[in-house]
């Protein structure tokens, strides 16, 4: 799998605000403007600070990166100068990720459908300094999920991903990891809230984390293996795990705090 640092030099470059010169004033309208991207045609599209509104949803290509203008913290929206609000009842997804995301914050306080990825993240896709935060309301049935992951050699690293969604009755995540993926979680937070809330919910993914934090009502579920590297938690793990993971691995987050607020700042600002 990929480690530091991650290929973003771009053959193509597409300016995107919501004022001024630029090439595009959507994400939508910019990723109309790509064309053939491929190993030897990379694209970069550049989000200037501002606030963006995503109504349909779409598909991020392989070669493609979407960087927002610098990374924030964990407090809020307000720090973050890139911010794309996801739009009521936008569809199952928001994104197909298949490229990269790079320094922006994602939320959405709207209605969504009974099953709702704000990402869903398909072979080769990065998710890189970035924050997502989903408070959905669900119809009272279903599950939502803040990153979906799906592919082969899929990255998250230096994220901060909270899900405290409402209304699913199913699984409230803010990772799940499928069958078919295998991927790599480093220095990120996962956290969710409420009644059957996981910080990682692994369905036979592949998996490998290092020095982040899980939080849920049940922090982690887990049917396989994986690989844990100084994880910590708040919330118990679910019982059926516990025979799937080496318990050494995991320490209490009060204690020691893996990745605090203050560590995930200074992650983040190097």
């Amino acid at each position: 799998m990929r480690r530091f640092p991650l290929p973003y030099s771009p053959h193509n470059v597409i300016r995107v605000a919501p004022s001024g010169p630029a090439h595009a004033r959507t994400l939508v309208e910019a990723l109309a403007l790509v064309k053939g991207p491929s190993a030897s045609n990379r694209w970069l599209i550049e989000l200037a600070p501002g606030d963006y509104e995503l109504t349909s949803s779409v598909v991020i290509p392989r070669y493609v990166t979407v960087k927002g203008a610098g990374a924030g913290d964990t407090d809020g929206q307000g720090s973050w100068a890139t911010r794309l609000n996801i739009g009521a009842n936008i569809g199952g997804y928001a994104t197909i990720l298949r490229g990269n995301l790079v320094d922006l914050f994602v939320y959405t306080d709207q209605a969504q459908n009974n099953i709702f990825y704000s990402i869903y993240a398909d072979d080769g896709s990065v998710i890189d300094r970035y924050r997502i935060h989903i408070k959905a309301t669900g119809p009272g049935s279903g599950y939502c999920e803040a990153v979906r992951l799906h592919g082969s050699d899929c990255i998250i690293q230096l994220s901060d991903i909270v899900n405290e969604s409402t209304g699913y009755d199913s699984h409230i995540a803010a990772v799940y990891a499928g069958s078919h993926s295998h991927y790599r979680i480093d220095f990120s937070q996962l956290r969710a809230s409420g009644v059957e809330s996981y910080g990682l919910y692994n369905y036979r993914g592949a998996g490998h984390l290092r020095h982040c934090h899980l939080e849920g009502e049940s922090s982690l579920y887990t049917n396989v293996y994986i690989d844990f590297d100084c994880v910590s938690i708040t919330g118990q793990i679910d019982e059926s795990s516990y025979d799937r993971i080496t318990e050494s691995q995991i320490v209490d987050s009060e204690r020691h705090g893996f990745m605090t607020p203050d560590l995930y700042m200074r992650l983040m600002h190097t």
